[in-house]
């Protein structure tokens, strides 16, 4: 059996930039991985008038994963050539910012192990009456992952981004510190 890791942004903090641009046309198709409505076009972004100056390598906005240069310029090495990037350029003129960002869309598989996951059936009453799937513990079909080292899980209202054992082997000795590895 293969270890995977949750993969999540320690961004919250007071130090970190905030950046603040439009999600309003890309949230839903960069959440629920449907490239599909998305272009390729670049996006310019400021900071919020609370902003610290610690740049992040990783951080969710609204459900929308975003990650620096740096990082995206890791992943490639890695060959995960199934992920959406958009990118945005950070701009702030009163800083001297001039920062390259990525909106990151990792796509979600179909390797939930349904049988042996804590699961539960809520409804959202938003939509119509429609079932959600709420995930409260998650066990992954290994062999149902294939050649994915990112991924999420299809089927569950769970937005988190989930990684190999060996992707998470290679982005540790990478010491990016401003994210955060949850073994599952």
């Amino acid at each position: 059996m293969d270890d995977f890791y949750i993969m999540q942004s320690l961004c919250n903090a007071e130090e970190y930039m905030r950046i603040v641009f439009d999600t309003s046309e890309i949230k839903i198709p960069a959440i629920k991985a449907e490239y599909q409505f998305l272009d390729k076009s670049e996006i310019t972004a400021g900071l919020s008038k609370d902003s610290g100056f610690e740049i992040p390598d990783f951080v969710t906005i609204n459900g929308i994963h975003i990650i620096s240069d740096y990082l995206k310029q890791i992943l490639e090495k890695e060959m995960l050539d199934y992920i959406f990037y958009k990118k945005i350029n950070l701009i702030d003129e009163k800083y001297g910012i001039h920062e390259k960002f990525w909106i990151t869309v990792v796509p979600r598989i179909d390797c939930l192990d349904i049988k042996k996951s804590e699961v539960k059936c809520e409804w959202d009453f938003e939509d119509g009456l429609v079932p959600v799937l709420r995930a409260e513990r998650i066990e992954i079909i290994s062999k149902m992952v294939g050649r994915y080292k990112m991924f999420r899980i299809f089927g569950v209202d769970d937005n988190n981004i989930y990684i190999t054992g060996g992707l998470y082997n290679k982005l540790i000795q990478k010491k990016i510190e401003d994210i955060t590895y949850t073994k599952i």
